[in-house]
């Protein structure tokens, strides 16, 4: 039975990177302006946010992100039953997190239908999208607990 909930996990999260993929594909590099902050702050940021989640009880998984305007880190957040919480990406700075945060509504919108079972939503350098929307209050309440301070 162990061997059938692991499948079934690695299915979720394949699942979950795809979405991600989709949904913070990024705009242009011109979009917005290079950020004066070190290279590594928000990798920094995405691995100090997936720790974080772990010791919620909830799990995270996720990495750099290395194409051009979109973040620098993603992070798939899913729940204890293994479904998917929320598709959060990492930002150099609010402003690209602001700029970018039509696109990923838009994605969002193609990959899901836009039938409202996610949403996307920006705090300070971070985006996050809820899956499902709304998410539970105890999910919602440990994501933002963990995000960095606008």
């Amino acid at each position: 039975m162990a061997s059938r909930r692991n499948l079934v996990i690695a299915a979720l999260a394949i699942v979950g990177v795809a979405l991600a993929v989709i949904v913070f594909s990024g705009g242009s590099d011109d979009e917005a302006p290079e950020p004066d902050v070190p290279a590594d702050t928000p990798n920094l940021t995405g691995e100090r946010l997936k720790a974080c989640i772990d010791d919620t009880g909830l799990s995270a998984v996720g990495g750099p992100d290395a194409r051009a305007g979109g973040p620098t880190f993603e992070v798939i957040v899913t729940g204890d039953g293994g479904g998917p919480v929320a598709l959060i990406g990492v930002y150099p700075d609010a402003y690209a997190a602001k700029a970018d945060l039509p696109d990923v509504e838009t994605n969002l919108k193609r990959a899901t239908g836009n039938n409202g079972d996610s949403a996307a939503e920006q705090f300070g350098v971070v985006n996050v999208v809820w899956i499902p929307n709304p998410p539970t209050d105890a999910a919602r309440e440990a994501v933002l607990g963990c995000l960095p301070e606008p």
